[in-house]
C-alpha cells in the first residue's frame, strides 16, 4: 500500500499523537487555506492537552523589497561545526508572523503556551485543550 502524506490531510486516527513538530516547514505553504488546512489536521491527530511546537520564519516584504524572493539566513551547529547557509522563498501575501501564525492556530482550537522571536526566526508551542470548549 503506497500512503502519500499531505500535512493538509494526515492518514491517521484522531487523537494518535501526543506531540506534533513543523520545522521550517510551513512557509512553504501557498496559501492561508492551506495553513488552516494543516493546523485543523494536526489539532484533530493530536490528544487532548497535545503540543505542536513550530519553529518557522515571520515574513513581512518590506516597501523597499524589488526582488520576488526573500532569503532566511540560517546558521546551525554539527559535529562541533558551524555551518551558515540560507534558502529562498517568494514574498508570502498575506504577510506571515507570529501574529497571524497565533491567530490561526486560535481558530483551529489550539492555545498558544509560549510564543518566541529572534529577528525572522519564531517559535511557537501550541496545546490542544484537554477539554473541548463548550464540553464541560
Amino acid at each position: 500500500m503506497k500512503v502519500i502524506a499531505d500535512a493538509r490531510d494526515l492518514p491517521f486516527l484522531d487523537s494518535a499523537f501526543g506531540t506534533a513538530t513543523a520545522f521550517y516547514s510551513l512557509m512553504y505553504l501557498k496559501t492561508i487555506d492551506d495553513l488552516d488546512a494543516v493546523l485543523s489536521e494536526v489539532h484533530r491527530a493530536l490528544r487532548p492537552g497535545g503540543r505542536f511546537f513550530i519553529w518557522d520564519v515571520a515574513v513581512d516584504r518590506p516597501a523597499e523589497a524589488t526582488k520576488p524572493i526573500y532569503v532566511v539566513p540560517l546558521r546551525v551547529r554539527v559535529a562541533g561545526r558551524e555551518i551558515e547557509t540560507g534558502y529562498g522563498q517568494p514574498w508570502p501575501d498575506p504577510p506571515r508572523g507570529t501574529a497571524l501564525y497565533r491567530s490561526r492556530a486560535g481558530a483551529a482550537g489550539f492555545e498558544v503556551v509560549q510564543s518566541t522571536e529572534d529577528g525572522m526566526h519564531f517559535a511557537l508551542e501550541l496545546r490542544k485543550p484537554s477539554m473541548e470548549r463548550g464540553n464541560g
